[in-house]
């Protein structure tokens, strides 16, 4: 099973499911999804996290293999997706 890197375009394999049972195969999933959240705080300036909430409907989720992780910042937003080549 594979699935479309969303950064560079290429096939990435997915490791798992049925298929992955009657084969020795080693390889594993060469990428993962990454959500980006929202993260929004409450108006005092000190906020735990349970008073931190996230509209999960509005966060983009990309999967990326992880040559294209690699190539992401640090602290990386779906932006900085979208200028993946």
């Amino acid at each position: 099973m594979s699935e479309r890197c969303e950064g560079c375009g290429d096939s990435v394999r997915v490791a798992g499911g049925i298929g992955d049972i009657w084969t020795m195969d080693p390889t594993g999933t060469g990428g993962m999804t990454l959500e980006f959240t929202d993260v929004q705080e409450s108006q005092s300036d000190s906020c735990s996290p349970s008073e931190a909430r996230s509209d999960s409907e509005d966060d983009p989720e990309f999967f990326l293999c992880f040559d294209c992780i690699d190539a992401l910042p640090d602290e990386p937003s779906a932006g900085d997706v979208a200028a993946l080549d």
